[in-house]
C-alpha cells in the first residue's frame, strides 16, 4: 500500500484541534504531566544503561577501545525522546520502554543494521508493541528515539486524518523509507528540543517547550511516516 501525502492536513489546521485531544487527555487525571530529564557522558556501558529510563538494554561491543557515550533523555506526559550516541561498534539486543510505542532515527550518513533490514538515515523504524530490538550499529553511531503512549498515537492519527495508517499502529516492527525532506526536518525538530533542554534543563517548565514535545512531535513522527515511499516492510529479527 503507497501511503500519500494527501492524506496529512496542514499543520496549522490541526494545532488546535490536537490541542483540545491532548487538553481532554490531561483533565481525565487533573494532575500535571510529570517530566523526565536525564543526561550524561558514560565510559562504562553498565553506567550509561542504568542512567536510561525505561529501557533494557544488552549490548556487546564488537571492536577494541575505550567507550565513550553520550545520553539525554527527555520527557513529558506520555512521550519521551531519547538522543544517544555511541563511539564503538555494537551488536544491540534489548527492549524498548513497556507500555509506549517506540520509533528510531539513525543521525545523518549512517548505515545501520536494524532487525535484519540494512536502514539508512532516510528510514524511521517503527519498534514492534513488545518493544524487542536488534541492531548492528557503527562507531560513530547516533540516534534519536520517540517513545509515545499508544492512545496519543490513536488520538493523533485521527485528529491528523492518517486512516491509511493502520500498519504503523498494528504491533509489528517496521522499517519504513520515508521522504528524505521530511525526515530531515523531523530530525531537526528533535535535535533543537535535545538542544534546549542540554543547555538548560529548566526550560522543561517553559510551556511552549512542553506542548513542543506533547503535541508537535508525536504529530510530526505520524506526518513524516505519511510521507513514506512504498511499504512498512516488517523486517524478520535476526
Amino acid at each position: 500500500m503507497i501511503l500519500e501525502r494527501q492524506y496529512v492536513l496542514p499543520w496549522s489546521e490541526t494545532h488546535q484541534e490536537l490541542a483540545r485531544v491532548y487538553r481532554s487527555m490531561s483533565e481525565r487525571g487533573r494532575e500535571p504531566a510529570p517530566m523526565l530529564f536525564s543526561q550524561g557522558q558514560f565510559r562504562d556501558f553498565e553506567h550509561f544503561s542504568e542512567a536510561t529510563r525505561g529501557w533494557d538494554f544488552d549490548f556487546r561491543q564488537l571492536d577494541r577501545g575505550p567507550l565513550e557515550a553520550d545520553l539525554l533523555q527527555v520527557g513529558v506526559g506520555p512521550v519521551v525522546v531519547m538522543q544517544a550516541r555511541f563511539n564503538r561498534r555494537f551488536d544491540q539486543r534489548g527492549g524498548a520502554p513497556p507500555g509506549l510505542r517506540t520509533f528510531a532515527l539513525a543521525e545523518e550518513r549512517v548505515d545501520v543494521e536494524w532487525c535484519g533490514h540494512s536502514v539508512s538515515d532516510a528510514n524511521v523504524n517503527t519498534f514492534s508493541r513488545g518493544g524487542e530490538f536488534h541492531a548492528v550499529s557503527p562507531p560513530g553511531f547516533g540516534v534519536h528515539t520517540v517513545s509515545i503512549a499508544e492512545e496519543v498515537l490513536d488520538g493523533v492519527a485521527q485528529t491528523l486524518g492518517l486512516a491509511a495508517l493502520p500498519q504503523l499502529l498494528d504491533g509489528a516492527a517496521r522499517a519504513a523509507r520515508c521522504d528524505a525532506e521530511a525526515v530531515d526536518e523531523y530530525r531537526a525538530s528533535l535535535r533543537r528540543v535535545c538542544a534546549a533542554v542540554s543547555q538548560r534543563p529548566s526550560s522543561l517548565r517553559s510551556a511552549g517547550l512542553r506542548e513542543e514535545i506533547q503535541f508537535e512531535i508525536p504529530a510530526r513522527l505520524l506526518q513524516t511516516l505519511a510521507a513514506s515511499r512504498g511499504r512498512l516492510d516488517p523486517p524478520g529479527f535476526g
